[in-house]
């Protein structure tokens, strides 16, 4: 079912790490990792449009691309997917970067 993300945080009974997709990822799925300002267990309101943190995934490799912001959470156009992904956690070069891993 296409819905917005806080939808489908809400009916993933308010907890993160779910996984989704849109109709022009092909290849991509995306684990909900933190909503801004929202604490894991509390509600959205239905006015609140906070950022969404997520890990994105290549289906084909398994492997993380990066961690992005994601675009126009409140779009009813995200699909929750019912299946759990197993990422490989090789870290691409920018996110080592960034953590100072390299």
């Amino acid at each position: 079912m296409k819905t917005d993300v806080y939808s489908h945080y809400l009916g993933h009974t308010n907890q993160f790490g779910f996984w989704l997709t849109k109709p022009h990822w092909d290849n991509y799925v995306a684990q909900v990792l933190k909503i801004i300002g929202i604490k894991e267990g509390e509600s959205v309101l239905p006015t609140e449009h906070p950022k969404v943190i997520a890990l994105l995934l290549d289906k084909r490799t398994n492997e993380i691309e990066e961690i992005v912001e994601l675009a126009e959470p409140e779009k009813p156009d995200y699909i929750k997917l019912n299946q759990d992904f197993a990422p490989n956690y090789i870290l691409p070069e920018a996110i080592k970067k960034v953590l100072n891993v390299a």
